[in-house]
């Protein structure tokens, strides 16, 4: 229990970016593959997550009452994992964890891709991105964010 906490309450890291988002492949859950350039035109938070980690299962719910308040108003939502083993876990995640937003996944070296990072600087999880309408990466965190962070940053790429 004191890992989990410990890990729930880790601090968020936030930086502006200001690059394109890459046009990466994504499968979603349903086996369908998507490209990132399908959501151009609607804002996206995208979130690199694994099933297991303790934070991100922490910050599924955060996500899902933030997805549920912004969809409506055109904000899109997806979670995206880079180990295609941890496919066969959506359902117990989804059922434990109370996600109803979009999952898939994409490569390890996508997730870099997608964050604008190189191997020499690795991410941990949770990490997400925050994508404009025109399709430019305006924020990166890493962390859990709460139910401040998320909207605030889902607000300012919904004003863009």
């Amino acid at each position: 229990m004191l890992r989990r906490t410990f890990l729930a309450a880790a601090p968020v890291f936030a930086e502006s970016v200001n690059v394109p988002a890459p046009d990466l492949s994504i499968k979603m859950e349903n086996g369908q593959v998507v490209k990132l350039s399908s959501f151009k035109g609607k804002p996206l938070m995208i979130e690199v997550f694994s099933t297991t980690c303790p934070s991100c299962q922490a910050m599924a719910s955060v996500i899902d009452k933030t997805y549920k308040k912004y969809g409506p108003k055109g904000a899109q939502f997806l979670a995206v994992i880079n180990d295609e083993s941890q496919r066969t876990d959506f359902a117990r995640f989804r059922k434990e964890h109370g996600a109803t937003y979009p999952l898939g996944i994409i490569s390890r070296e996508d997730s870099y891709r997608l964050l604008s990072l190189s191997v020499m600087r690795p991410f941990s999880y949770p990490a997400s991105a925050f994508i404009d309408r025109n399709g430019v990466i305006r924020e990166r965190h890493s962390g859990v964010m709460d139910l401040v962070t998320l909207p605030r940053s889902i607000e300012a790429i919904l004003r863009r």
